[in-house]
């Protein structure tokens, strides 16, 4: 079963649907899958050494965006799991 989520941030608010990978557009353009895809490249390119869930959560952060501490957990082994392929 597929469960939409709205996530409130200080620019607007977000559409996710973790099931079917999270998406979403904040009022200033930025979407939690561009971050996360910003992420991915910065890892694929040598630039990350810190933990992928906190750097990722601070980026959502500085994005204005409120993700619940589970929901980075989740996104960040997605990541992970992609950038190590």
């Amino acid at each position: 079963m597929e469960t939409a989520r709205t996530l409130k941030g200080k620019q607007g608010e977000v559409r996710s649907c973790p099931e079917k990978g999270v998406s979403g557009q904040t009022a200033s353009g930025q979407s939690i899958r561009g971050i996360a895809g910003d992420l991915l490249a910065d890892i694929q390119l040598g630039h990350i050494d810190d933990d992928v869930a906190h750097v990722l959560a601070e980026r959502l952060r500085r994005a204005g965006l409120e993700v619940r501490p589970e929901e980075v957990e989740d996104l960040a082994e997605e990541i992970e799991n992609h950038a190590s392929r």
